[in-house]
């Protein structure tokens, strides 16, 4: 459970003792008291009292006035609405806020201090909890404080003697928040205010060596009937899962999915008369002023024999009408990985645990404003490496793209989202495996010069253009701490191959990322040196897939066999035709045979590597 403010009140007191009010509460919530006071010296006889024992959290002492002491204590069964303050003397002004949190962990909370109105940098114990900035201060005059954006703010003031405000907002990071100026206005100078942050932890739902997992919505599966239609396609709202329509794709259909990369989805609905045209238009209107509906907002969801095959994202339709005159809408969609990289990083980012923690606090990241969820299950565990993940709105970047490029290192990690079907739901299933994504499964498929075999074409590219010789990677540009120092890129040092000891031309390949640190410019160029070296191969195949095929949509990373029968592949002793060694699966192409297409036909492309 996330930790979430449930209520807040601020109370002022005046005299030796008074009363200060909660908010809404229940049985399992964290209270936390802060109260601050204007007599000189009267710090030590501040309390708090009430519905069980408060446990002091911190507190400072001011130089021209009291200070401020928090507390904290647990909600029981029977608490009253509010409690019993005492401080200094019948001349004391006092104010109290008490913040009523849900989810929070008692026990985990992180608490800097210092003089002055800007709150202190922290780092948090866990990837998920509660930020909280608290600022008091001895003013002359009636004082305000700003209102910052993303967060929820209380200020209170007591006559022109004590002030203080309160700033609170989620984090879903490990790394640290920065300081926090909470503006107090008119300005307060350093001997006449403080400020504190706390990081209060979420309770539960930690992912196994650290990082919070998300609890991911709901989505309903709208699942089609097995043995109405071999292959069906529905739509539905990106954000909630709604079932919007179905929709029915003329021949040439094609959708794809990826390691570590978007994959596509093509097709072609035909309106061949008024009737099915407004059927379309009920999905997708015909006014693009009606936002109830249309690109951008929708999925796709690809079925097979009643087995979810794909969730692409529909971001574009193009009406067109061809020369004879018929009507028809072009759909294109991409992988919600790809969804990712319509999504602007608006913020600096710095995670610094395991590289896995880091992916799923980074997607957290993404997913805390609801508007930007996808929706996935994040797949718990760990690697064993820890390297930074780091990140900065300057870079103008997607966190899709930053996903791709953190994982794309010498010993990362590759991954892809399995749409899976769990009951009446559907999971977005964002799934990993370092240094690859390594599924223990196998497919085999062969060729028959008689043509009896699944395979019915097939394609071997190699080329230098894709690979190089000497390779290295070009970083960002370190900033300037003065006008002296030097502002180049830093780059990795450039790694040679193999295949200039054998006689072959120097052929480099420089990669651009925006990372300024040189190990991790060196991981990646590792990374392209042990898969990019000379003329990559790349090896795909088109086999029939039959209504009764075992192959798993979801099988990326999985392990590939062909058995090949032609004059090209080296036949053996014997004369039988040559097996493949096998090759691991990166991605796969399905276009849907439909009427008068025949069969459905799979494109499997496997990588080169060794099992």
């Amino acid at each position: 459970m996330a930790a979430t403010p449930r209520s807040v009140a601020a109370s002022q007191v005046d005299g030796e003792t008074g009363t200060a009010e909660r908010g809404d509460a229940q049985p399992g919530d964290v209270l936390l008291a802060f109260h601050s006071a204007d007599e000189l010296g009267g710090l030590a006889g501040m309390t708090i009292s009430g519905g069980g024992t408060w446990t002091p959290l911190e507190e400072l002492a001011a130089s021209n006035w009291s200070g401020s002491r928090i507390w904290r204590k647990p909600v029981g069964g029977s608490e009253p609405d509010e409690y019993d303050i005492a401080q200094g003397t019948a001349d004391t002004a006092g104010v109290v806020i008490i913040l009523v949190i849900r989810g929070g962990d008692p026990n985990s909370i992180v608490v800097t201090k210092q003089v002055g109105s800007v709150a202190p940098a922290a780092t948090p114990a866990s990837a998920s909890g509660l930020e909280i900035r608290y600022s008091a201060g001895a003013p002359s005059l009636p004082t305000s404080w700003a209102q910052h954006p993303g967060y929820d703010g209380l200020d209170v003031q007591n006559g022109a003697f004590t002030t203080a405000g309160l700033a609170v907002r989620p984090y879903l990071s490990s790394g640290a928040v920065g300081e926090l100026d909470m503006a107090p206005s008119p300005p307060l100078d350093d001997a006449h205010s403080h400020a504190f942050t706390l990081l209060i932890r979420s309770l539960g739902g930690s992912a196994p060596g650290g990082g919070e997992i998300p609890t991911p919505p709901s989505f309903p599966a709208f699942t089609p009937t097995k043995g109405v239609a071999r292959t069906s396609y529905t739509v539905h709202d990106v954000l909630t899962g709604s079932y919007v329509g179905d929709i029915h794709p003329a021949a040439g259909l094609a959708y794809d999915r990826r390691d570590g990369e978007a994959g596509g989805w093509s097709g072609t609905l035909p309106m061949p008369n008024r009737r099915e045209a407004d059927r379309i238009a009920e999905i997708i209107p015909r006014d693009p002023e009606d936002l109830s509906s249309g690109p951008g907002r929708l999925v796709i969801h690809s079925w097979r024999e009643g087995v979810p095959w794909g969730v692409h994202w529909l971001h574009t339709t193009e009406v067109t009408r061809t020369a004879r005159g018929g009507l028809a809408m072009q759909l294109q969609g991409t992988t919600l990985d790809g969804y990712m990289n319509s999504v602007s990083l608006e913020e600096d980012v710095a995670f610094g645990d395991d590289q896995i923690v880091n992916a799923r606090d980074f997607i957290a990241h993404m997913s805390a404003d609801s508007r930007s969820n996808p929706g996935f299950a994040l797949q718990g565990g760990t690697s064993g490496l820890v390297r930074p993940l780091i990140a900065a709105q300057a870079d103008n970047t997607t966190y899709g793209r930053v996903l791709r490029d953190y994982s794309q290192v010498d010993g990362g990690f590759g991954y892809v989202i399995d749409p899976t079907l769990v009951g009446s739901t559907l999971e977005r299933r964002w799934r990993w495996g370092s240094p690859r994504l390594d599924l223990d499964q196998e497919w085999i498929f062969t060729e028959s010069r008689e043509g009896a075999g699944e395979i019915t074409g097939w394609r071997e590219l190699r080329s230098a253009l894709s690979g190089g010789t000497r390779i290295g990677v070009i970083g960002g540009v370190p900033e300037a701490e003065d006008a002296t120092q030097d502002r180049t890129a830093v780059r990795s040092e450039l790694i040679e191959t193999p295949h200039l000891a054998a006689g072959w031309p120097i052929i480099d390949l420089r990669l651009n990322r925006a990372s300024t640190d040189l190990t991790e410019l060196e991981r990646y160029a590792l990374r392209y040196a042990a898969t990019a070296a000379g003329a990559p191969r790349v090896f795909s195949m088109d086999v029939i897939l039959g209504k009764g095929s075992d192959f798993d949509p979801n099988g990326i990373g999985g392990w590939v066999t062909a058995v090949m029968n032609n004059d090209w592949h080296i036949r053996t002793a014997s004369g039988g035709a040559f097996a493949m060694p096998a090759q691991r699966l990166i991605g796969w192409a399905l276009t849907p045979g439909g009427r008068g297409a025949g069969k459905d036909r799979l494109q499997v492309v496997t990588a080169q590597e060794a099992a």
